[in-house]
């Protein structure tokens, strides 16, 4: 059975560029797998989870 990519992208971003690269990021993880963007700020021991 085949898994799927999944990726966690953590950002920080105090002027928003670095969000958009972060979503930049994810747009191309996204071409092969699942990817989700999570500020620093609401990222949980959960998001990290296998």
């Amino acid at each position: 059975m085949a898994r799927t990519m999944r990726a966690l992208i953590v950002f920080e971003s105090m002027y928003g560029c670095t969000h958009d690269i972060a979503d930049a990021i994810a747009r191309g993880v996204a071409l092969v797998g699942d990817a989700t963007t999570v500020p620093v700020s609401h990222a949980i021991d959960e998001d990290t989870s296998v």
